[in-house]
């Protein structure tokens, strides 16, 4: 009954979007907005998937979640209460993003009466010299940043890194950033959408007005320690066809990064949900008595938690993500 789960993504019109998710990763695009954002796995009061494929076609991932809580989500679903755990992203940065912050779980909580944001950047494509915004820089402390604002220095603060296709980044709840044009990525994180900007490059938005800053709530959540060092473990192990790069990052996902040449075989028997995403190369997946389902890069899989033995077979390279909460 269960199956490896395709939604239709759903597109989000952005200033700072292109429409290079049409270009490079092949998605149908509608005609004529800059898209910034697809949503690929959602359950969220901005959109809420549709799967797109078998017998569960035209229903909604809620539902589903909803009537089978514990065939979709794993044996300890209850500890997810209403919320589901993950949002998937691509993200398309046809111009440079705001300066930015999200909150973590406890200032979300009682400000906004929702989960904080952390979340996991896997670079797709990047022209060559692209750049992101990945902290601040060493010995930045609030006084430092706010006279950087003061002066209209704040470039003098950011920490920025140069990324190219392949480069997996970690930012928590409190660690500005920002990505720069010419970045296709892909987006893991908590199923929150709360932004904190900082600065927006003085442009306007889709409306023709200046986009809201929220200064007094970024400087409220904003971490000034340097986190570089210390947010990834990474663990690699192999098999025959396949090398996995296995990244925990913080409680509320893991994900590994898995070159395929050949066949990975997985395993879900109730423990918990996973998520793949393929970004490079064209995989099948195949389950059950030999069903088989495509995908390619750029697209996205959600596979239920009784989906059983499955294997993932082909050329390239995916993400396979997940949540290891544990019921106490």
């Amino acid at each position: 009954m269960f199956y490896p789960l395709r939604c239709i993504p759903i597109y989000k019109e952005k200033v700072w979007g292109g429409r290079n998710l049409a270009h490079i990763l092949h998605k149908e695009l509608p005609q004529g907005i800059a898209v910034g954002e697809s949503w690929e796995i959602c359950i969220h009061q901005e959109g809420r998937s549709i799967i797109g494929n078998g017998q569960f076609a035209g229903r909604t991932l809620e539902e589903l979640v909803r009537e089978y809580p514990e065939e979709m989500l794993g044996e300890n679903h209850k500890i997810y209460g209403e919320n589901f755990p993950l949002l998937i992203k691509f993200i398309d940065a046809n111009d440079k993003l705001s300066v930015q912050v999200h909150p973590d779980d406890a200032y979300a909580l009682v400000h906004e009466g929702s989960q904080g944001k952390a979340e996991m950047w896997y670079i797709v494509y990047a022209e060559k010299g692209a750049k992101v915004i990945w902290g601040l820089k060493k010995g930045v402390d609030r006084q430092t940043f706010e006279a950087a604002l003061k002066k209209n220095a704040l470039e003098e603060v950011l920490e920025e890194r140069e990324v190219k296709t392949g480069d997996l980044l970690f930012i928590p709840g409190g660690v500005v950033h920002g990505i720069g044009k010419g970045i296709i990525l892909a987006e893991i994180q908590q199923n929150s959408d709360i932004t904190y900007r900082i600065y927006d490059w003085n442009r306007r938005g889709l409306d023709g007005k200046t986009r809201e800053i929220h200064l007094r709530q970024a400087l409220e959540v904003i971490k000034f320690c340097n986190f570089q060092d210390e947010v990834c473990q990474e663990t690699i192990t192999s098999g025959q066809g396949w090398t996995t790069k296995i990244y925990s990052f913080c409680p509320y996902f893991m994900v590994e990064a898995i070159e395929i040449e050949g066949t990975y075989l997985g395993h879900l028997h109730g423990e918990r949900f996973e998520i793949v995403i393929c970004v490079e190369g064209a995989m099948q997946l195949i389950y059950g008595e030999g069903k088989g389902e495509d995908f390619h890069r750029g697209e996205t899989l959600f596979l239920p938690a009784r989906l059983g033995d499955y294997g993932i077979k082909g050329k390239g390279k995916i993400l396979k993500a997940y949540t290891e909460r544990k019921s106490t």
